[in-house]
Parts: C-alpha cells; structure tokens; sequence
C-alpha cells in the first residue's frame, strides 16, 4: 500500500520542497568539496607551491574514494526513496544495512592496500622526486581517514531522504569548521607540515560521520542494526550499485583525467622554461579545485532534487517531476553562468585566495583559469540532466553523459592537444570538452523530456 499522503514529498509544493531539500544539499556538498580547499589555501601560504603540488598528486586518491562512496551513496539514496515512495520501509532499511556493512569491508581493502603500495602509487599519480615526499606524507594520512570519508558522503545522502537534510548538512558543516581551526594548529604550531593537514582533514570526516550516524540511530526512521550489518542482501547491494553506476563512472572518469592531467602537466610543464613542471601542476590543482566547488553547487541541487524526482516517479506523479527538473536546470545554470562570469573577470581573486604571492604561480594560474573555464557556463544543465536520469532510474544513460565528457572528449583532447599546442593544449582541453558533452546532452534531453510529457497527458487521460 502507497503512503503518499504521509510523505512530504508528495503533498508539499515543489518550490518548498525544493528549497528544502537543495539548501542543506548544496551546503553539504560545498563543505565537502572545501575539505581539500582548506588544506590547500594553508598549505600553500604557509610551505608553498611544491608542498600544494603534493595536494593535487592526492586528489586522484580522493576520488577514488569518493567514487566508492557516490556509487553506494547516491545509489542507495535512490533506491530507498523509491521504496519509501512505495511504501515498503523494510526494504529501504535493509538496503541500509547492506550498504553499511559492505563499505565498512571495502574501506579496509582499500586503507590496506594504498598503504603497502604507497610509493608507486603517488608516483602514478605524478608526483616527481622534488614533491615525492611531501606526497606520501598527505596521501598515507588520508589513506587512513578512507572510512570516514566515505561513511560521510553516505550518510549525507541517507539522512536527506530519510527526511533529515539539516542534520546531515549541520554535521559536515560541524567537520569542516574543526578542519579549519585545526589546519593552522598542526601545519604551524605543532610544526606537522602537510601530515597535519591530512590528519585535521580526516578527524574532521570523523566527527561529521559520527554525528550523522548517531542522530541515525536515535532518532532516523531507517536504522544500522549490527546483527544485520555484516549480512548484505547481495541483491540488494547490487540494485543500489546499478542505481548509483552514472556517478561511480563519473568518478573514475575524473580520476583517469586526473592522472593524465598530472602527468600532462609535469612533462609539458618542463618543456615550458618560464613555468616548470611543478607551478603547472600545482596551478592546475588550485583551477580544478575552485571548479569542483562550482560543480559541488550543481550537484548539490541535482542531489536535493533526486528524492522529490524518484519519490514522485514511484508514485506515478509526473506533472511533480516535470516541474522539479524544470527548475533544477533553471538554478543549475545561474549556478554556472555566475561561476564562469567570475573567472572570466576577476580571476585573480580566485588565484590569491590559495597564493596571494606575485610571481610565476600567480601569472600561471590567472591565465590558465580563464581558458580552461571558458565553456563552464554549460556544466550546470548537463549536472542536473545527469541527476534526472539517475533519479528515474535510468543510470546508463546519466553515465554515458558522464563518460562522454570525461573520458570521450576530455581525455583524448588532454593527449592530443599539447602536442599541437604544448602546455596551452591542456587548458584548451577544457571548453572544448564542455561544448561538445552541453550539445549531445540537450539532443538527448530533448527527447526525454517529450517523453515526460506524454506520460503525464496519460495520466490525465486516466483520471
């Protein structure tokens, strides 16, 4: 039996919804993202560019476990809104318990193995003799934090279709707030370098984990029971994994493009004398990391939209659906168009907020900014159509967009490009990846959204 009339988000107004559920989103999903921005900006004013090139040689690390996490994650979050919508809570609570158990396992795996293979790994990831050990130092401290960090993105995607999403955003904005005061204690007052840095950063996952798994347990309507927790339905585990796949890909096409880029930098940094390997790469670190705080934004819209979609789709609420998705696109776009209209024209404000010393890291940076992000106006529709398609249960098509414009368009551009245009190729690699994944996905939405509106005369037709 359907319990619409007793879920939110059903009844309440879209708009309302909306606002809901996409405010604490978005601030989850920045405070997230910020997590390595506030490591980098004390990293880099207080050792320097080398120490925040070894920042940039960890991301692909970072993602890697954000990959994990996203595909439980949001894949999870679907599944149980679904459900939710349906009425059977106790197949949403066991697709909680499954998922629990199955990221506590891989979290080990992965701690495990990163630390027996540290050193080869960093170098994959393009870390060069000048940088190697300032790498191993952040990238072994993180390693350590893997639990936590996935544990958080899950238990923000649980607790906002659990009906929670300021419990889940107060808890990250709790975390990241410690990182901040503890990033200038360990790096400068107890002299820890880029180690306190990745240390503040993973006691601060802790605590937003914590805080979010207690208020779970005491007061959330879906609950982690231990004798359940090590006993995954497989089933269950690999619906939520097909349901959570578009982002799962999303991830790993950003880190294949992420240890291309490094590598990319590094070596064709070297060919340009009056930049080097290192100011490249450390360069390309600061751009790519304000960008994922644009992206974080998008997301955490599309995010806070998904219940309202998968709810209402399950419960055959079309006219609800149209409408949500219609002004996901709307504010993802002025999301991105204010982001690019930023750069564009001040961004040297961007650059000084991570290194406020004039010099060739600054000229660099300001330059590289401005071509790379030349396209970014069109992410934010491309973000929330992803979303959409995940939400409806439709993960192949969401990750083929995803696939298209990391790996079928941005990869190769990265390779080819630079060897017409050396360094400057790399950042030509950008707006050229988003012009051409913003046309193949307004094609295909297109049609999707005829679709959508021939299932709603349907339904009128039914009434």
């Amino acid at each position: 039996m359907k319990k619409e009339s007793a879920n939110p988000l059903g009844t309440l107004p879209v708009n309302t919804l909306l606002r809901q559920f996409t405010v604490p989103a978005v601030i989850s999903m920045v405070v997230t993202a910020v997590y390595n921005i506030v490591d980098q900006i004390f990293i880099g004013h207080g050792i320097g560019p080398a120490a925040n090139a070894s920042t940039t040689v960890a991301f692909p690390l970072v993602i890697s476990i954000m990959a994990v996490a996203l595909l439980f994650g949001i894949g999870s979050a679907i599944f149980i809104g679904t459900r939710l919508g349906e009425g059977r809570h106790d197949l949403a609570e066991k697709a909680l318990q499954s998922v629990t158990g199955v990221l506590i396992v891989l979290s080990a795996i992965i701690t495990v193995a990163g630390l027996i293979f540290i050193e080869p790994v960093v170098r994959f990831f393009g870390a060069d003799e000048q940088i190697l050990t300032y790498s191993i130092q952040y990238t072994s401290v993180i390693l350590c934090g893997s639990l936590f960090n996935m544990m958080t993105i899950v238990l923000d995607k649980i607790l906002r279709v659990d009906g929670a999403p300021k419990v889940a955003m107060f808890s990250i904005m709790a975390g990241v707030s410690i990182n901040t005061v503890l990033d200038p204690l360990f790096i400068f007052v107890f002299q820890m370098g880029v180690s306190g840095a990745a240390l503040a950063t993973i006691f601060s996952q802790f605590i937003s984990a914590a805080c979010m798994f207690v208020y779970l347990q005491k007061k959330g309507s879906l609950h982690v029971r231990l004798r359940g927790l090590f006993r995954p339905d497989f089933d269950t585990v690999r619906k939520v994994a097909y349901l959570g796949l578009s982002s799962f890909i999303l991830q790993i096409g950003a880190l294949i493009v992420q240890v291309v880029m490094n590598r990319s930098l590094m070596y064709y940094g070297a060919l340009t004398p009056e930049v080097g390997g290192v100011i490249a790469l450390a360069g390309m670190g600061v751009i790519m990391k304000f960008y994922i705080v644009i992206i974080s934004v998008c997301v955490g819209i599309g995010v806070g939209a998904q219940p309202i979609i998968s709810f209402n789709n399950g419960a055959r609420r079309y006219d609800r659906v149209r409408e949500t998705i219609r002004k996901t696109i709307f504010l993802t776009t002025v999301v991105t168009f204010t982001g690019w209209l930023l750069v564009e024209t001040v961004p040297g404000l961007v650059i000084r907020l991570f290194d406020n010393r004039a010099g060739v890291f600054y000229l660099f940076s300001k330059r590289a900014i401005r071509i790379f992000l030349a396209m970014a106006f069109t992410v934010g529709p491309q973000i929330a159509c992803s979303q959409y398609y995940q939400a409806m249960g439709k993960p192949l098509i969401s990750a083929f967009l995803s696939v298209l414009r990391q790996i079928l368009v941005l990869l190769p551009a990265i390779l080819i490009l630079p060897l017409i245009f050396g360094l400057d190729g790399i950042l030509f690699s950008g707006p050229l990846s988003e012009m051409v994944s913003g046309t193949v996905c307004f094609l295909l939405f297109r049609k999707e959204w005829k679709q959508l509106n021939e299932r709603i005369r349907n339904n009128e037709q039914e009434i």
